[in-house]
């Protein structure tokens, strides 16, 4: 079963990578939102949070109402207010922020 999911890796704009969870490498959520005219905002909009997690850490930005930790044990988090109800999941595996990956 893992063998059937793969990293794309992706990056904001200051170059820090971020990567998505998926079966579908060639044709990831991800790049369906980023390829599609009417979801191209909302996946910039998620990648500025993505950014924001990098720039001030996952303690600070959990702190919002942006990120929620619903387990820190293991690393999940709920990235939300990126476009109105759209929630997407986050696993950070960090001392710091060493990686990123919607899930």
């Amino acid at each position: 079963m893992v063998s059937d999911y793969e990293l794309v890796e992706y990056a904001d704009p200051e170059g820090r990578p971020f990567w998505e969870l998926t079966t579908s490498p060639e044709n990831s959520q991800f790049q369906k939102m980023m390829s599609d005219p009417k979801t191209k905002l909302i996946a910039r909009k998620m990648i500025n949070q993505i950014s924001k997690i990098y720039d001030y850490g996952l303690k600070n930005v959990s702190g919002t109402s942006k990120l929620r930790c619903i387990d820190p044990k293991i690393g999940l988090y709920e990235l939300k207010g990126f476009d109105g109800v759209n929630r997407e999941m986050v696993y950070a595996i960090c001392q710091g922020v060493d990686k990123i990956v919607l899930l």
